[in-house]
């Protein structure tokens, strides 16, 4: 009997398929960077992911990871910003950062990866004008 049923469960998986509903099988977009000045030297940066799974799949669970590369022509490893959300049924997600601006620009080059997708956005703070 237990043969029998390991047997049953074995099939509708097969049938059914295997895996949660939340596998990283689909699209993922990444928006433009959207870069705004807060005065006083400050800006905010966003951008917005968003994952639609494969038919049948919920993004519910899911992580989006962000990784922000901060650079300037004199520095170009000034910093790096890591982060995970984890989705909703929406399947969207935002990257939020802020940069301090300097005597030269500041890039901006945010990338959001989920299971084996990946999109990469590029903006830049402009230096302080004298």
């Amino acid at each position: 009997m237990k043969k029998l049923i390991l047997l049953f469960v074995l099939l509708s998986m097969c049938m059914f398929g295997c895996g949660s509903g939340t596998e990283t099988t689909g699209t993922l977009t990444l928006s433009e960077i959207t870069v705004t000045d807060l005065t006083g030297g400050r800006y905010n940066v966003d951008a917005i992911a968003t994952y639609v799974p494969a038919a049948g799949k919920e993004a519910t669970g899911a992580e989006i990871n962000f990784t922000a590369i901060y650079s300037s022509p004199s520095n170009p490893n000034m910093a790096t910003k890591t982060s995970k959300v984890t989705l909703s049924k929406t399947g969207i997600a935002t990257f939020t950062g802020m940069v301090d601006q300097g005597s030269e620009p500041v890039y901006i080059r945010v990338i959001a990866s989920i299971g084996g997708l990946s999109q990469t956005k590029v903006a830049s703070v402009p230096a302080i004008t004298p």
